[in-house]
């Protein structure tokens, strides 16, 4: 189960090398994130074939995700997750609550719809978790819908239809006072 039949080391020992290695080795490139932290393997998986039979194969595509981020590499906190699961479980995620629910920013973004960014840059602004979770977007120009003569499209559509800028009709309508057809040029 270490060697693959080309040679290669099997993913699940490398793994399993990994999480010894950055535990357990102050010149690990992480060691500061885990040993370094006091996170360690237990006795019982310093030996590969038992933490094989604790474990299994290593699932295709999947990672080594420690449950309590905070405690130790031992069967009972540890489990076979997607990257995306693990990345959500890192402890130097930001973590929003909103009506007694916290999660991720990641994990906000598919629930509300509001794009990572969008959550990102409210928080780097100092907002407060509810005001970061329920302000609407700005609606932005280009997504603007504009009816003229019956025919709706969002302004982008009709600015690269009629080979405008969308900041030039935003211009004459915001600052100029055009209607939108007049801004156009129809």
């Amino acid at each position: 189960m270490t060697r693959q039949a080309d040679g290669r080391r099997g993913s699940t020992y490398t793994v399993w090398q990994t999480m010894k290695f950055r535990c357990r080795n102050p010149k690990a490139a992480h060691f500061a994130r885990y040993g370094g932290r006091g996170i360690q393997v237990c006795e019982r998986w310093l030996s590969f074939e038992t933490f094989l039979a604790d474990m299994g194969v290593r699932p295709a595509g999947a990672t080594l995700d420690r449950m309590d981020n905070d405690g130790h590499y031992e069967p009972r906190n540890c489990r076979w997750v997607t990257r995306k699961a693990n990345s959500r479980n890192r402890s130097d995620n930001r973590l929003l609550t909103l009506n007694g629910q916290t999660k991720t920013l990641a994990e906000w973004a598919d629930v509300t719809g509001y794009s990572l960014a969008t959550l990102q840059g409210r928080v780097q602004m100092g907002w407060q978790d509810e005001r970061i979770l329920t302000k609407l977007p700005r609606a932005r120009a280009a997504n603007l819908i504009i009816d003229v003569d019956g025919v709706s499209k969002p302004l982008s559509q009709w600015c690269r239809e009629l080979r405008l800028s969308t900041r030039t009709v935003r211009h004459r309508v915001t600052q100029q006072g055009m209607t939108p057809r007049q801004a156009l040029g129809l």
